[in-house]
């Protein structure tokens, strides 16, 4: 089976790859784990409900022969996003919805397409492309840049957490990050002081992100939290609260020096 993601990027679900429309040179190839949960995602985004971990597990791995960890679940996601974007998809095409599953973002547009087409549009054999296809090549293309430029976006707005973060961490002069609490054997910090009687409901916000995403931490790492309103128009009709965390790792002078980012999104049902 074949399908088509936002007119932009064809996924082939007997290889497990991800091409460019557009450009049949510039592909993606998933691991197949990586491949069988997106072919899930897309087969399961007509119920409107979130895809669990459980059954994830079930198809993805059991079914194969082989042993699931939430873990090897989050690197796979993790894999599937970085093909997308780097097709010119955003980053939030793939949703973590806190205790129910994994989601596709509902405004991307999905439809199937027959073997035959697929070679047609996105493997011409050379001097056999037809005129009449250069419209939708070029609506295509269009697509394309928006979809680049909204990844853009995200790239810059997660350096430049980055490097808030380095700055917030490293010089006196500045507003330091805030000690929240120790979880498990990772020391949480906040870009803000969290007032008293806000702790306790802070630290079960942090507990629930770092399941099945940060499950410990070395003595050189610590882990960054923050929640914030979603001001994207394009999304806030239907997540109106991102919840920012990373797990960041301190060099030999004990500054920050890479982080690993996650966002996750609070899903309003319609």
């Amino acid at each position: 089976m074949k399908y088509i993601i936002n007119s932009t990027v064809a996924f082939d679900t007997t290889e497990y790859l991800l091409t460019l429309v557009d450009d049949a040179d510039t592909s993606v190839k998933l691991s197949n784990s990586a491949g069988r949960v997106l072919e899930e995602l897309i087969q399961y985004r007509g119920t409107g409900e979130p895809v669990t971990r459980e059954h994830l597990f079930a198809s993805v791995w059991s079914a194969h022969g082989l042993q699931p960890s939430n873990g090897n679940l989050n690197q796979q996601v993790s894999l599937i996003r970085k093909g997308l974007t780097s097709l010119g998809l955003d980053a939030s095409a793939i949703i973590t919805i806190p205790k129910r599953g994994l989601k596709l973002n509902d405004q991307l547009v999905i439809s199937t397409l027959e073997e035959d087409v697929f070679q047609a549009t996105c493997i011409p054999a050379v001097n056999e492309f037809p005129m009449e296809l250069a419209p939708p090549v070029m609506l295509s293309r269009g697509r394309k840049n928006i979809n680049g430029a909204l990844t853009l976006l995200m790239v810059i707005v997660t350096l430049l957490t980055v490097i808030m973060a380095y700055i917030y961490y490293e010089d006196d002069d500045n507003q330091k990050l805030y000690f929240s609490s120790q979880i498990n054997s990772c020391k949480v910090y906040t870009f803000h002081p969290i007032p008293g009687l806000e702790k306790e409901d802070y630290r079960l916000r942090i507990v629930e992100a770092m399941k099945g995403n940060v499950e410990k931490c070395k003595n050189n790492y610590i882990v960054i939290f923050s929640k914030t309103l979603i001001p994207d128009p394009l999304i806030q009709d239907n997540i109106n609260v991102r919840t920012f965390m990373a797990k960041c790792r301190k060099d030999e002078d004990d500054h920050i020096s890479n982080c690993l980012n996650f966002f996750f999104y609070n899903w309003s049902e319609t």
